[in-house]
């Protein structure tokens, strides 16, 4: 399978950064805890970067592209100062090889892409979505998707029958 025309998404997909800072799931992409949304607990601990922990689908995907030899291609938006964290996450959590890519916030990722490439994420406010796999989280519920994973086998499933 050419894994080439994905990219992944890294908090919400990889990594569980709502939890690491809320301590628990998002309910809403703005949620709060204690009176802090996911990116003021952050920047109060930048420790949070680090320790998040994975997601459900990282543990699968990471073994897909280990075993295929290809390159995990991640398409994220970040903060500047939190950029490093987020590398280093990655070194620590990837055992495949990866390559990451930012954009200059979460609606322009779509510039980065081609024609032909999907973007496995979680964000519930693409314009378009053509060429979206949204994880299904709490806070993207509400949005009709053509498609919708729902778990790391059929995030793969769905991978493979694009793939052709």
């Amino acid at each position: 399978m050419n894994l080439d025309k994905y990219r992944f998404d890294l908090d919400g997909v990889l990594k569980r950064l709502d939890i690491g800072a809320l301590g628990r799931e998002a309910r809403t992409w703005d949620d709060t805890e204690n009176g802090m949304d996911i990116v003021q607990h952050v920047n109060a601990n930048l420790d949070i970067l680090l320790y998040a922990p994975e997601s459900e689908y990282l543990r699968p995907i990471d073994n897909l592209y280990r075993e295929s030899g290809q390159t995990l291609r991640i398409l994220t938006s970040q903060r500047e100062h939190w950029k490093l964290y987020k590398e280093r996450w990655l070194a620590d959590n990837l055992t495949c090889d990866w390559e990451v890519e930012y954009s200059q916030g979460i609606q322009n990722k779509l510039r980065h892409m081609g024609a032909d490439e999907y973007l496995i994420d979680d964000y519930p406010y693409f314009k378009n979505w053509n060429q979206i796999l949204l994880v299904d989280r709490p806070y993207n519920r509400h949005v009709e998707v053509s498609v919708r994973i729902c778990s790391p086998d059929r995030l793969i499933s769905t991978m493979k029958r694009l793939s052709c």
